[in-house]
């Protein structure tokens, strides 16, 4: 038992000490990963989908907003996630919850593209008679994996 422990050891300090490529146990070499090359901003929307009227925004309505504003000014990418916010309503107090969608942008760190966020933040403010729109952004680092 002891000779097939150090045998596995062997191979695996073997393994492990051959340069090349890192290949999966069917053959296919593992996607390209470099090291974070990049330092960009991760900014995230948080925008909810209820009117202080009490209506909601529309799917239509939020589909046309995002083609119309995320599509046309971030068009390298951008996630939308569903979300259920919680918040106190700042007359009342309440805490009142909403569902709402959370937009997250990985883009550099540049005055037009913060200047863009705020932007597009203030027009969904406005149009859908938001209290507001929080922003939140920290930078990061980013990298892409490709295909070998």
């Amino acid at each position: 038992m002891k000779r097939l422990s150090v045998f596995c050891c062997v191979i695996a300090v073997v393994l492990l000490a051959t340069p090349g490529k890192i290949v999966h146990a069917q053959g296919k070499p593992q996607a390209n990963c470099p090291l974070s090359k990049f330092e960009w901003i991760e900014t995230k929307l948080f925008m909810g989908l209820s009117r202080s009227t009490g209506a909601a925004v529309s799917r239509r309505e939020w589909d046309k907003f995002v083609t119309d504003n995320f599509v046309a000014e971030f068009p390298q990418g951008f996630t939308i996630i569903e979300t259920t916010g919680y918040w106190q309503h700042e007359n009342t107090k309440a805490t009142v919850y909403e569902n709402g969608r959370q937009v997250v942008i990985l883009h550099e760190a540049t005055p037009g593209n913060e200047a863009m966020i705020n932007e597009i933040a203030e027009r969904y403010r406005s149009r859908f008679d938001q209290q507001s729109v929080l922003i939140s952004s920290n930078r990061t680092n980013v990298r892409f994996c490709t295909a070998p």
